[in-house]
């Protein structure tokens, strides 16, 4: 679990693990357990480890369905959260995804878990 905070200062709690992965799944059409699988449609095409770092909409679908039952304890939601926020909040709910989700892949259940927290970890570095 990571936190970061909203613009009102609220603490919103994102986390990355099997419940919230079938929710992005369901709501999202994404499945985060396949970093490398191709997104988007026509020439927006690319692996969802990009997307999530390019595709601002996405990531913000992402986001609110990770962090949805902290958003349900402040009464917001999914749909909502990023209308009542400035972009200010991104780059932290961003950085907290990609450490979540590094480190789901860490996890000993996980089968390739070293190679996708690898690419994972090499995506999030600073150009």
């Amino acid at each position: 679990m990571r936190i970061f905070t909203d613009s009102q200062n609220r603490t919103i709690e994102l986390t990355v693990d099997d419940k919230s992965i079938a929710r992005v799944k369901r709501w999202v059409h994404v499945d985060l357990t396949l970093p490398y699988e191709i997104v988007g449609h026509g020439a927006d095409r690319m692996p969802l480890l990009s997307a999530m770092q390019l595709d601002v909409p996405l990531l913000a679908s992402v986001l609110s369905w990770l962090c949805f039952p902290s958003l349900l304890s402040h009464g917001i939601s999914a749909e909502d959260f990023w209308e009542l926020n400035d972009a200010g909040m991104l780059p932290a709910a961003q950085a907290a995804f990609f450490h979540e989700w590094a480190a789901f892949f860490k996890k000993p259940s996980w089968r390739v878990g070293n190679l996708v927290t690898a690419a994972v970890e090499f995506a999030t570095q600073p150009v």
